[in-house]
Parts: structure tokens; C-alpha cells; sequence
């Protein structure tokens, strides 16, 4: 962590940190304003880190699912995947300083990496029918638009 000194000689810090999501690097039909604001908050917070890079730490975290009000109908909280607050906060921490990004936790990068490893067609399809079932059990008007194959 960068820091200044205080009146008295000690260390004064300074960081800035963002709470984008993993939602933020792919499309995800359903929740576009949400994902959209998230990679807005990804690419911001990085510019950031570039411009000030030496004066003041600046980490934007983009954690997967975790367990909040918000996720507790979309996904089974039991997922190996699905993580406190706590926890993916604690692991984020440690690389304020180190990094201008972070998934967070070592599980939300690994859940990433398994994604990103597949065609970028197969995740979209499977994203699609993600939301697709999650707005049928809830019966909720979330509209999802099918991908384009070839894309």
C-alpha cells in the first residue's frame, strides 16, 4: 500500500476499492444494466490504477457469486463456489497493494478460469438457459434474449 507520512512521521495510507463482479467480463442476458455497470466499474477502476499508479493504491475486485439477499434466488448456496462476504473480502485484501485487480478469492478465479477455457458460444448458451430457468421458477419478467450460434 502506498503511503504519505502523518504530522507526527508515521505512515499515512491511501487505497481506493471497487466492487465490480465476474458478471462484468462476460454478457449475461437478463441483468444487462447490471453487468453493464460493473464493466463500467472494471475498466474505471483500472484507468485509475494507470493514472495515479505510485500515489495511491487503487483494486477492483470482480468476485463471483456470493452469498448475499441478492444471489439467495439465483443460485444453490451450497455450490462450492459460493462464498461469505467475509471471506471473499479477507482474500481481496491481500493483493491491495500488489494488483490493480483481483477475483477475490482463489474459487472465483478458478470457477473463471474453467469458463473462459470453453468456447466463448457454449458459455453464452449456457448463461442463456442460467437466467432462462431462473426467470420460468420464478415466474419473474426477466427477458432474456437467445444468443446468436456463431458469435
Amino acid at each position: 500500500m502506498n503511503s504519505r507520512k502523518n504530522a507526527d512521521g508515521t505512515a499515512k495510507k491511501a487505497a481506493i476499492i471497487n466492487i465490480s463482479s465476474v458478471g462484468a467480463l462476460q454478457p449475461v442476458p437478463g441483468v444487462t444494466v447490471y453487468v453493464s455497470t460493473k464493466s463500467f466499474n472494471d475498466q474505471f477502476s483500472e484507468s485509475l490504477a494507470e493514472e495515479y499508479w505510485g500515489s495511491l493504491d487503487i483494486l477492483s475486485v470482480t468476485p463471483g457469486f456470493i452469498k448475499t439477499n441478492m444471489t439467495q434466488d439465483i443460485t444453490d448456496n451450497d455450490h462450492w463456489y459460493v462464498l461469505e462476504a467475509s471471506k471473499v473480502a479477507e482474500a481481496s485484501l491481500c493483493h491491495l497493494g500488489k494488483s490493480t485487480s483481483t477475483f477475490g478469492h482463489w474459487k472465483h478465479a478458478l470457477k473463471w478460469l474453467m469458463g473462459a477455457m470453453l468456447p466463448r458460444c457454449c458459455v453464452r448458451k449456457s448463461v442463456f438457459k442460467f437466467y432462462s430457468d431462473l426467470a420460468a421458477k420464478k415466474k419473474a419478467p426477466v427477458v432474456v434474449v437467445p444468443p446468436v450460434v456463431g458469435k
